[in-house]
This record gives C-alpha cells, sequence and structure tokens, in this order.
C-alpha cells in the first residue's frame, strides 16, 4: 500500500460512518488514527485488513474531560501528527419509548452530554490540530453534522439540532479565519444513511420521510464527499456545508 504522506484523525471511526470513511481513505493512501470510546477499537486494523504502519489507533470518550484533553494534547504537541480532522463522533438521545424528546423533556446533563461530544469536542480537536496546520500551510478539516442542524427534524431534539447547527458556525468561522494558510474547513450535513449499524428501516416509512429521490443514502456517498473535500483539487472550498440528503432539505 502506498501512501501520499498525510494523516488523517477520524472520531467516531469504529462505528456507522466512521468503518466506511475510514477504508475508503485508507485505500485512498491515506494514513489513519482511528479515535472511538469502543473498547474495540484496537482490533479495527485488523478488520479492515490495514498494515500495522497504516493506522493508530485511540480510545477516548469525548465526553471524558480529561481522555479529551490528553488527545488534544499528543494532537498540540504533535505526536498525533494530524494533516486533516474529521469531527465524525455523535450522539443523540430518545426518550423511553423511542420517540422525539420535546425540550421539556430535556434536563442540563442530557443537553452537557451532547454538547460534550458532538460540539466541546469538535472546537477542542480543531484548536489543537490548527496550528500544525498553519505550519505546514495545508490543512483539512471536515466536520460531520445533519439535517437536524440545517431545519426542524421530526426525528433528533432540540439538544442535537443545537449542537449540529453550532458545529456548522464553528466550521465557518475555523474557515474564514484558516483559508490563508491553505486550510479548508466544511460540513457535510448528512439525511438517512444505512449503515449496518443502522438495522433495516420499515419500507413504509420511506413513503413519510418526504425524500424526492425516494430512497435512504448509501455510505459511499458521504465517503466520496470525504475524499473529495479532503484532496487538493477542493482547494477553494471552504466554509460549505454539503447537504447530501436525495433533496429532502434544499436551503435558498
Amino acid at each position: 500500500m502506498t501512501t501520499n504522506g498525510k494523516t488523517v484523525l477520524i472520531t467516531g471511526a469504529d462505528g456507522g460512518l466512521g468503518r466506511d470513511m475510514a477504508a475508503c481513505l485508507a485505500e485512498a493512501g491515506w494514513s489513519l488514527i482511528l479515535v472511538d470510546r469502543s473498547s474495540t477499537i484496537g482490533q479495527l486494523p485488523e478488520l479492515l485488513g490495514l498494515a500495522s504502519y497504516q493506522a493508530q489507533t485511540r480510545q477516548c470518550d469525548l465526553a471524558d474531560e480529561a481522555q479529551l484533553d490528553a488527545l488534544c494534547k499528543e494532537v498540540s504537541e504533535g505526536t498525533l501528527r494530524c494533516d486533516a480532522l474529521i469531527n465524525n463522533a455523535g450522539i443523540s438521545s430518545y426518550g423511553r419509548d423511542g420517540q422525539r424528546l420535546s425540550i421539556d423533556e430535556i434536563d442540563r446533563n442530557h443537553l452537557q452530554n451532547v454538547l460534550a461530544i458532538n460540539l466541546i469536542a469538535p472546537f477542542l480537536l480543531s484548536r489543537a490540530a490548527l496550528p500544525h496546520m498553519r505550519e505546514r500551510g495545508w490543512g483539512r478539516l471536515i466536520h460531520i453534522a445533519s439535517r437536524g442542524g440545517r431545519t426542524f427534524s421530526e426525528v433528533f431534539p432540540s439538544s442535537f439540532s443545537a449542537s449540529k447547527s453550532g458545529l456548522i458556525g464553528l466550521s465557518r468561522s475555523i474557515a474564514g479565519e484558516s483559508a490563508r494558510f491553505g486550510i479548508t474547513s466544511n460540513v457535510i450535513a448528512p439525511g438517512v444513511i444505512i449503515t449496518p449499524q443502522s438495522g433495516k428501516v420499515d419500507p413504509a416509512l420511506l413513503s413519510q420521510a418526504k425524500i424526492p429521490a425516494q430512497r435512504y443514502g448509501q455510505p459511499a456517498e458521504i465517503t466520496g464527499a470525504v475524499a473529495y473535500l479532503l484532496s487538493d483539487a477542493a482547494g477553494f472550498t471552504t466554509g460549505a456545508v454539503m447537504d447530501i440528503n436525495g433533496g429532502a432539505f434544499m436551503p435558498s
């Protein structure tokens, strides 16, 4: 396997889209730093068939202040080289019956936990990585938001939507501050994407989803966008939000 000489750090790497991103970028020649709170994160390189030199792993609960600080220290000190950062990890919560929580049902602990993972961790990791990117005159930041951070969602609670909207604001602030250093910062806002972790979705729900494409998205449709945004060809693309949702949300 050849390498492009660059390293990308992916949070939430052991689930959902994280594994697909890792596999896609490894095939493209990236070296990987795979971060997840899962105790099995250390097994992921072998599961993906990656050589030992191509991937490092870190078990880190981004909601744990001490663990997050330790990870940021490795990045800021250069122990973990980070030419590109994908803030992919994210959480939401549902009520006991699996339904969307109303704002009246969201307590401070729930809100703080969602913000810690979905917004504070991306902020701190981005802050740790940026000085080295500026020194090298090249860097890529990708933040995985959601359609729920762009408009009202019948699925996600206000805590999730607020965190993902904040992530978009963070990305654009970084874009404005960092473009002159050859650094881009962009957002991908997916709609419903089917992964092995998603389980089977009732086909009857599709008619209720109001997706013009009349289907759910596939992981390759997200990883393809990730690969583009990490490329040199995307050097003039910054501060953008890519809405990948089959037409379910079309901002003006």
